[in-house]
């Protein structure tokens, strides 16, 4: 500090009340977005986009992320600590690895090949073969009602595993739906020496923190404020032009 200055800084500081995300914890997210990767289709896979609602500290303590209230005009949504570190994915694709547990049994779907690493049970060349034999009248479909069709078989089977990702059960109907909120682990790991981006994987197992599975318990809210939120979210402005994950350590995001 120069002599005979008339402030003090350390003087002025104030708390900010701004909580940040741990590098691990369990949350409430909500599903706000299910589509195809950006710029492609469906023989692509599907990504389901989840908004961080909440979160929880290691005392049980609540934060919540997302506020939503109705106002005169319809809902609306604000963010009290700001956007960044909110919104994570969860993508099925024709390279994801289909291997389940059911029925005290390990079960899988298709298997990857080893050079391509592809499944092959996952792609359009597959879903022609299968909906020629199960449809009686495939060879009398337009191309666009084949196209359709499987396109409807894709999204079929990448639903499948997400529902198994959310610890659904696929069996009797039950899939992800815009809307849905159930709790999930966070888990963030920092960028590597020449990445600009860290990872945030959102999963319901958690065995390397000693944690126990989440159920697949889940919350349906309107559509229309999933949507909401995730056309807030992505607004472009200050809050969110920066990446959420560059930080100056790699504890909290």
């Amino acid at each position: 500090m120069p002599e005979n200055t008339f402030v003090n800084p350390l003087d002025l500081l104030t708390e900010v009340d701004s909580p940040t995300i741990p590098v691990f914890t369990e949350g409430k997210f909500m599903l706000v977005k299910l589509s195809p990767p950006k710029a492609k289709t469906i023989e692509n896979g599907l990504v389901a986009t989840l908004a961080l609602i909440s979160f929880y500290n290691e005392a049980g303590e609540e934060t919540v992320m997302v506020k939503v209230e109705e106002g005169t005009s319809g809902y609306e949504v604000s963010f009290p600590y700001g956007k960044r570190g909110i919104l994570a994915t969860k993508y099925r694709g024709p390279k994801s690895y289909y291997k389940f547990y059911g029925g005290g049994k390990q079960l899988k779907l298709g298997e990857n090949d080893p050079t391509t690493g592809i499944n092959p049970l996952f792609t359009a060349d597959y879903a022609k073969e299968y909906l020629a034999e199960k449809l009686p009248n495939w060879n009398e479909l337009s191309d666009a009602e084949r196209n359709s069709a499987i396109d409807e078989y894709l999204e079929s089977m990448f639903m499948f595993g997400l529902a198994k990702d959310f610890n659904l059960n696929p069996d009797i109907g039950v899939l992800p739906a815009i809307g849905m909120v159930s709790k999930f682990y966070r888990r963030y790991t920092p960028p590597k020496e020449g990445e600009k981006y860290g990872n945030v994987i959102v999963t319901k197992y958690a065995t390397k923190e000693g944690k126990p599975n989440i159920d697949g318990e889940y919350t349906l809210l309107p559509a229309d404020i999933a949507t909401l939120i995730y056309e807030e979210l992505t607004k472009r402005d200050e809050d969110t032009k920066f990446d959420p994950t560059q930080l100056s350590t790699d504890e909290v995001i």
